[in-house]
């Protein structure tokens, strides 16, 4: 239940913050650019 609620979402998190991504459209992937 750990790995649902907490691991999992902090992968995703860091997954999308290297993409440019509205929510609805393609992600762009842009790496390090976001930071």
């Amino acid at each position: 239940m750990f790995s649902v609620y907490v691991i999992i979402p902090i992968f995703q998190s860091v997954w999308v913050s290297f993409h440019d991504w509205d929510g609805l459209g393609p992600m762009t992937w842009v790496g390090l650019a976001n930071y």
